[in-house]
């Protein structure tokens, strides 16, 4: 099958699909904001013959079939790493020839690369393909990217993911998302799925001492991940806390409860199931400008927010190719002196290497410390974490959305930090004007403390 010359471009990476305005047989009308000298260079290292004039390129030699260009394009591979910059083209020749044309596509809808390979014949066995990652988030946009194309992918390692794909398939796989605009439609459909937990929450009462209904449902959406890939392990204690860990699923065996090298970090995701007061589940959630708030009474993001954030991730960290070592805790009697936290036994914590309880006001904060305790009995262990969280938040989020180490009030952490010696911060989960009936929850903000968190989970748990 032969090949057009606009396809040829496209799939061997010198171009992306924006960069065509015009094809008319074997003559390419290029966009004038397109670098036209890397495109002649790149023709010119593949020895194609073509001639240039006025922002148009005409190709003199024959259309090649599919074969004839991965032979061609080998010539030219140079190995190395891609690393997600702009102006990936000009560096194409580092990228394998089959996945030439997808990291540039990759890359033009907004996910960063830093890695890829097309798979290889090992020991009579064929590694898969894979691309790797500069965040999560691009992570499980790609991997949900790919499903819509029924390619058959899976995560890989930390940040990465692996196709089922031929290298043939691979070719026409950069035609594909040379189509594809844009990927809103991905990250909303994330958004919403997200969002869906949240809002089935706050429609569920559960003053302090009342949260039977609300511990009903969590253990409820326990049982439905479990159903789908078994791998939580969680109960009830006698006071009506939750408590969980996730299970190896390379050993079906529970996660050790001691640290060892092999067994890494246990994270603990922490957030309470009560609310400061009661309110009715027939009054309305009003959702307006990427804001939610009840029509009458409180809203109870404090602490629904923070409960939807750890479902999401419990759920979605399910289809990573291994399982991260995590701790999870739904605690009662938060919003009254943290009696249900009082009650949890000091071993469950013997693991943990660090807590992060998502159980604070507004968009950025890392609380790390009260106006008269610090979250931990380690000098300066829960500063510096923080501070390893604001950097993590540096690199995926812009300036002016990085979260800041800072004071705050008391919250759960105040009582494990005390029985034990880990480092623990509180993170934003984006409510306001909480305990009132002016309560309201920025979705944007919680939304990005998921991404903190998965990125967090990511690197301190997997990295």
């Amino acid at each position: 099958m032969s090949v057009s010359w606009s396809d040829f471009l496209i799939m061997s990476g010198i171009i992306d699909a924006k960069s065509v305005l015009r094809v008319k047989n074997n003559v390419i009308q290029l966009d004038p904001d397109l670098d036209g000298f890397n495109v002649e260079r790149q023709l010119r290292i593949l020895d194609i013959n073509f001639e240039s004039s006025y922002g148009a390129i005409t190709i003199l030699d024959p259309m090649l079939d599919l074969d004839e260009i991965d032979k061609l394009l080998q010539k030219s591979y140079r190995g190395g790493v891609e690393s997600g910059e702009e102006n990936i083209t000009r560096n194409i020749d580092l990228v394998e020839p089959p996945m030439r044309g997808i990291v540039v596509q990759i890359n033009r809808l907004g996910l960063k690369t830093t890695g890829s390979c097309a798979g290889h014949i090992r020991q009579n066995r064929r590694t898969l393909p894979w691309l790797s990652f500069y965040t999560m988030k691009d992570t499980q946009v790609a991997l949900e990217l790919f499903k819509s194309f029924s390619i058959p992918v899976q995560y890989h390692f930390l940040n990465g993911i692996q196709l089922r794909a031929e290298r043939d398939e691979l070719y026409q796989l950069s035609l594909k998302l040379s189509e594809i605009r844009n990927i809103d439609h991905i990250t909303n459909s994330i958004f919403e799925t997200r969002k869906q937990t949240l809002l089935e929450l706050l429609r569920i009462p559960g003053e302090t001492g009342n949260e039977e209904a609300v511990r009903e449902y969590v253990l409820d959406e326990l049982e439905k991940i479990n159903s789908l890939r078994n791998y939580l392990d969680f109960g009830v204690d006698n006071v009506g806390n939750i408590l969980g860990s996730t299970i190896s699923l390379r050993t079906r065996r529970r996660i050790p409860r001691r640290s060892t090298e092999d067994s890494g970090k246990k994270m603990l995701l922490t957030a309470h199931l009560d609310v400061r007061g009661e309110f009715s589940s027939s009054d309305q959630l009003i959702e307006r400008n990427n804001i939610v708030s009840r029509e009458n009474g409180i809203l109870g993001a404090d602490d629904r927010a923070g409960v939807a954030i750890i479902l999401n991730l419990l759920k979605e960290v399910g289809n990573y190719r291994e399982v991260p070592p995590l701790k999870f805790i739904f605690t009662v009697g938060e919003e009254e002196g943290q009696y249900g936290a009082e009650s949890i036994d000091p071993d469950f914590f013997e693991d943990v290497s660090f807590g992060i309880s998502l159980d604070r006001r507004n968009c950025k904060d890392i609380v790390y410390k009260s106006s008269s305790k610090e979250y931990s009995n380690l000098e300066f262990a829960d500063l510096e974490f923080a501070e390893r969280v604001a950097r993590v938040s540096s690199r995926i989020f812009s300036e002016e959305n990085i979260f800041v180490p800072c004071q705050g009030g008391i919250s759960d952490l105040r009582v494990w930090s005390e029985k034990d010696t880990r480092p623990c911060v509180n993170l934003s989960v984006g409510y306001f004007d909480e305990h009132t009936d002016e309560e309201k929850l920025d979705l944007i903000c919680w939304d990005r403390t998921h991404q903190l968190v998965a990125e967090l989970i990511g690197r301190f748990s997997l990295g």
